[in-house]
């Protein structure tokens, strides 16, 4: 549904794209019924032995018979996470999740991204669970020197992220080390809110906001670490980008990701949620222990050989030849 837009990614050549052209403006009802509406036709003519849904809408009911996958990009608990963050109605919230819960029970399987997540969806009761991370971003032969006196954060300028979170635990770094910067890759609706309490906190000497790039890798190359303070994350993609570069990583124990990726005090730090104190003083020992750094960052890389192309393409392959199998 890019339209005549051009994807941020470019596609394999072997990958057929098909635009279903929705309408901007629709609400989510109408959204949904055109969607299946246009999508049902394609799924037809193709007659393929598997479909893999991103979207918590119920398989598509065709003449013939599929084996059915959701993948889900969020967790489990995210639309109240999400409402706690964004100020809306909890109890909306969880009326949506008792709906994901009974869509997702009518697929062959559900493919979630950590195994935290999986323990929640088996909570409440489905048996159709299993992880598949998301692959790495990108490979990278480089690793970063950690010589720089810089660290990185990558995200959306919003409430989920809350870079306002990190944006005071620096103003204490500060104190100790004036001449270390921050740079903040993103775009968002909080942006102006994050650029006065910048300039509130005296820091606009050395926290930067930027606009999104394309070679973000490259960013991650030129920084010593990573510090991710969201509310909650569907698998923290930043965090394996930053580590797949060689870059130790401080990260606040959040659902869901982080406690899947992090090894504490081994490839970055995972700190309790809102304990600020914690993470000012874990980010000081990266700063003030070269040895430290470069040590975290070796075991970040070598832990990211699980989510190569080949490791997480494998997992999917067994799924398909599992679902095909004569026995299923």
């Amino acid at each position: 549904m890019q339209g005549d837009a051009p994807g941020f990614y470019p596609l394999d050549k072997r990958v057929r794209h098909i635009d279903i052209a929705i309408p901007l403006g629709l609400n989510k009802i109408s959204k949904g019924l055109l969607r299946r509406r246009r999508i049902r036709p394609i799924v037809e003519g193709i007659h393929p032995d598997i479909v893999v849904h991103t979207i918590t809408y119920a398989p598509i009911k065709c003449s013939f018979k599929y084996k059915s996958i959701l993948e889900c990009h969020f967790n489990h608990d995210e639309p109240i996470l999400r409402a706690k963050a964004f100020d809306s109605s909890v109890f909306f919230a969880k009326i949506r999740i008792k709906y994901f819960e009974r869509i997702a029970s009518k697929f062959d399987a559900l493919v979630v991204l950590t195994e935290e997540d999986k323990k929640m969806w088996e909570k409440a009761g489905l048996s159709n669970v299993l992880v598949i991370p998301n692959m790495l971003s990108f490979e990278s032969e480089e690793t970063s020197t950690l010589g720089a006196k810089q660290a990185i954060a990558v995200g959306r300028l919003d409430a989920q992220k809350s870079f306002d979170r990190l944006i005071r635990i620096w103003s204490k770094v500060n104190k100790k080390h004036n001449d270390w910067e921050l740079n903040i890759y993103g775009c968002g609706p909080d942006e102006n809110r994050y650029r006065k309490l910048i300039a509130d906190l005296h820091l606009t000497n050395v926290v930067h906001i930027f606009k999104p790039v394309k070679d973000i890798k490259n960013k991650y190359l030129a920084s010593s670490f990573l510090c991710l303070t969201s509310t909650y994350e569907g698998f923290a993609l930043v965090l394996t980008e930053a580590m797949a570069c060689g870059l130790p990583v401080v990260s606040y124990d959040i659902p869901c990701g982080p406690r899947d990726l992090i090894v504490n005090s081994v490839n970055g730090f995972l700190i309790r949620d809102c304990d600020e104190n914690e993470y000012v003083e874990s980010i000081i020992k990266l700063i003030d222990n070269v040895d430290l750094r470069v040590n975290m960052g070796k075991n970040a890389k070598q832990a990211m050989g699980k989510l190569c192309i080949d490791s997480v393409m494998s997992r999917w392959g067994q799924l398909f030849e599992k679902l095909l199998s004569p026995k299923q």
